[in-house]
């Protein structure tokens, strides 16, 4: 593989604080289509779908940013270190926020039991995936860490030719046939070992960051796709019930894309950083790194608090004007949390 030409990473950061804006707009809107589907018209369950759609970027965007990061042979990353590191933080953020929600959730529901009972209760649920929904990409992040000394091995090896095919090869079987097969109707039986998106992401984030296959002629191009690709997810959502942009679409895929190479190449074009455009956004969101993982695992705290026990929802005020007004209130309660829970010394090596 080349070298990483682009010394800087704070593309990622940029990266980072899109996909973060993206997960909550999707759960914002999912959240009131999920729980108020009955007072919903016909035309606002296409509008808030398209929304969702529109807004799964989101876990493909953090994907890539940490496979860029995971997968570059030169970080130190030994099995020792992954354990006591990465893995412990992520396993006891999920123990620790699965099981807070996953109590509050018994307690609201007059769940009975005494105080064992209740937290062996929700140890389980939490490790069979059934505390809060959004905590479902923690589940991934571990199985993906898990993997990672045998991805690291496989792409410090690998050459030009090997990383092509690789990521030609998962591209194709996991986002672009699946949806042929799906739209075809036709059926095929191939155990390929690599099941899901996912790792399709997290090599591409790798993949791109060291060895682009985009030239700055070809940034005009990509901008037309950034805005067209979104317009076709909300085209076909509200033009059909039945249709459904999952993260495997090759739509969303080639968005991600779309999406990681205009941020690293706007980025890697900034010599001049006093004076670069892209500073200020680069210095913002660099200081909101620390922050992202806090704002992830309770983000959906006041948008709960909101729908399941005041009753406000953005279906207020005709359905649509509140959608954004509600997107920006969860990020800014969602940042004080991160930021408090990050002054308590012992829960600040977890979030």
């Amino acid at each position: 593989m080349k070298k990483d030409t682009n010394a800087s990473t704070g593309y990622l950061d940029i990266l980072r604080f899109i996909g973060i804006i993206a997960v909550i707009v999707v759960h914002t809107v999912s959240g009131v289509s999920d729980n108020f589907a009955r007072e919903m018209g016909m035309r606002q369950g296409q509008i808030y779908s398209a929304v969702k759609a529109v807004g799964t970027i989101g876990v493909p965007l953090f994907l890539m940013v940490s496979g860029a990061l995971m997968l570059d042979p030169e970080k130190d990353i030994s099995i020792k270190k992954l354990f006591e590191k990465y893995l412990k933080r992520m396993v006891l953020a999920l123990i620790l926020f699965g099981m807070v929600f996953a109590l509050g959730e018994m307690l609201v529901k007059h769940e009975s039991g005494n105080l064992l009972t209740l937290f062996v209760t929700a140890f389980k649920r939490v490790l069979a995936g059934k505390s809060w929904a959004h905590l479902w990409y923690m589940y991934v992040i571990i199985g993906l860490y898990l993997a990672l000394p045998i991805l690291r091995a496989f792409v410090a090896k690998a050459d030009d030719e090997l990383m092509d095919y690789a990521v030609l090869l998962l591209l194709i079987m996991t986002s672009i046939l699946p949806a042929v097969l799906s739209i075809t109707g036709i059926h095929m039986k191939i155990n390929f070992p690599f099941k899901g998106v996912y790792v399709t992401y997290y090599i591409l984030g790798y993949y791109l960051r060291k060895k682009s296959p985009f030239t700055e002629e070809m940034k005009g191009s990509l901008v037309k796709l950034a805005v067209l690709l979104p317009l076709l997810c909300v085209v076909l959502i509200t033009g059909s019930e039945k249709i459904d942009i999952s993260y495997s679409s090759p739509i969303i895929v080639i968005w991600a894309i779309v999406i990681y190479e205009l941020i690293r190449m706007s980025c890697s074009k900034a010599e001049d950083k006093a004076k670069s455009a892209n500073s200020g956004i680069s210095v913002f969101c660099g200081f909101m790194r620390e922050y992202i993982f806090g704002i992830y695992l309770i983000h959906t705290v006041f948008l709960n608090l909101c729908y399941k026990m005041l009753g406000f929802t953005p279906l207020m005020a005709g359905g649509y004007i509140l959608i954004p007004v509600f997107i920006i209130l969860d990020f800014c309660v969602s940042f004080v949390g991160a930021w408090l829970m990050r002054k308590i010394p012992g829960l600040r090596r977890i979030v």
